[in-house]
């Protein structure tokens, strides 16, 4: 790696679910204490159930235990761009992004880098920003994360943040953005 740091270890959260995992990233949270358990879940207290599927996904009620770093960011009179982070397209305490994407699988990763791109340079400039992206967890299991098919997927990969990288240095925003590149399983 030329520039940046690596993580040799990480450890996620248990249980290894799309939705437990990237809210524990923005909130610093273990799934038991923010709530977002899992991808599906029941309360059987209040009798409500989950799904990241269904529109209960919009109900702040699931949220708000925890606060998740664009909130605290819109708090701190700051901005913030989310394009398509689980939970961030909720009113969490009566706070939304700045700028936000809900989650749409149809739109190509370079439309949604150009959109942040364009929070982070816009008339109502983010300091702040997260961007959701399947690869290579949709790949992975539909393939198999040892299927041969998944060496096409990581080039791809790279040549997507190679995407990224570029765009960052086209708007000058390279050496002005601290960039993390994660994964939730």
């Amino acid at each position: 790696m030329d520039e940046g740091v690596q993580v040799e270890q990480v450890e996620n959260t248990y249980i290894t679910k799309t939705y437990p995992n990237h809210y524990t990233l923005v909130t610093g949270l273990h799934a038991e204490t923010h709530g977002i358990v899992a991808n599906e879940m029941y309360d059987p207290i209040h009798n409500r159930s989950f799904s990241m599927e269904g529109p209960e996904v919009y109900d702040a009620w699931w949220w708000e235990e925890a606060v998740p770093l664009w909130v605290t960011n819109q708090k701190a009179g700051r901005k913030s761009g989310a394009a398509m982070w689980p939970g961030s397209d909720v009113g969490i305490g009566g706070t939304y992004p700045t700028h936000y994407l809900s989650y749409n699988a149809s739109m190509p990763f370079e439309t949604r880098v150009e959109k942040l791109i364009d929070w982070f340079s816009g008339p109502e400039a983010i300091s702040f920003g997260v961007l959701y992206w399947e690869e290579p967890d949709e790949s992975g299991h539909n393939l198999g994360p040892e299927s041969p098919l998944m060496d096409v997927v990581i080039a791809d990969i790279d040549e997507k943040l190679g995407f990224l990288r570029g765009e960052l240095k086209t708007a000058g925003l390279y050496d002005k953005v601290n960039l993390i590149v994660t994964s939730d399983h």
